[in-house]
């Protein structure tokens, strides 16, 4: 979803099958939530519904 995925605090080595152990970086929930919105016009349906189902009032549709 959204790029590389919301923020983690699981280190590389983290849980198995978790779609982001590959590239899990420290990021703070807020400063990736302002990049997604900063970046919506390019976010395809499917990332700005997964994002509504979050409770993002911004990712739904006008």
């Amino acid at each position: 979803m959204c790029g590389a995925g919301p923020p983690s605090s699981t280190s590389a080595s983290g849980a198995s099958g978790s779609p982001w152990t590959a590239r899990t970086t420290n990021v703070r929930l807020g400063v990736w939530v302002s990049h997604q919105k900063s970046r919506r016009d390019k976010l395809n349906a499917d990332q700005l519904a997964q994002l509504a189902e979050l409770g993002l009032d911004w990712a739904r549709d006008g």
